[in-house]
């Protein structure tokens, strides 16, 4: 009986990391960015950085608000996974540091196990604003918007107060269109009056 020997060019080489351990963690840094306010370009540009670093090719990638979906292949095969995407927000200390440590893994001396480890220990120890300043600065945005849209400086007070005292931003925006109708109702009946004053 004669064997036939598989063609050279047809074999995998062997690899010491697998196309799932990689999608996993190449999505792992995108989540991280995305959550920490990255624009979609960053996103994919940071992945592929950590898909490329350990060997493999991107082959598509698709993001949305609550999920990032990546396609790599390395040879004949291919691997598709997809992960939830968390709370979005906005802090730039740790987008930039996640960029840092993507940049270092592109030159392919860092192995999935190492990227995690450090992912993890960037998101537990960036700094982050206390509360509070949140909370002020949530405030403040609400109640500049509120004056944006014509409100008076009494209803800027009270869209202030709104998010300081821990109300959502989308509740406090509501609050300012809602204070900017209410004020411009009550200059328009404050003219009113005034009108019939003086033709009395």
């Amino acid at each position: 009986m004669t064997m036939i020997e598989p063609d050279p060019a047809d074999l995998e080489p062997i690899h010491p990391y697998s196309l799932a351990r990689i999608s996993h963690v190449a999505l792992q840094a995108g989540a991280v960015l995305a959550q920490s306010g990255a624009s979609v370009r960053v996103v994919h540009e940071g992945a592929r950085m950590v898909a490329e670093g350990l060997g493999v090719e991107v082959l598509g990638m698709r993001s949305g608000y609550a999920s990032f979906e990546i396609t790599l292949a390395r040879g004949h095969h291919s691997f598709t996974r997809m992960t939830q995407i968390g709370p979005h927000g906005v802090n730039h200390r740790l987008d930039f540091a996640v960029r840092e440590l993507l940049k270092r893994a592109s030159r392919g001396d860092m192995t999935p196990d190492a990227i995690e480890a450090e992912l993890k220990r960037l998101q537990s120890e960036t700094p982050r604003h206390p509360p509070w300043l949140v909370a002020i600065a949530t405030g403040a945005a609400c109640a500049a918007f509120g004056r944006l849209l014509g409100s008076d400086w009494l209803s800027f007070g009270r869209c202030w107060r709104r998010p300081a005292s821990g109300r959502a931003f989308v509740t406090c925006c509501s609050a300012a269109a809602s204070m900017c109708s209410w004020s411009r109702r009550s200059s328009a009946a404050s003219r009113r009056r005034s009108a019939a004053s003086a033709r009395g």
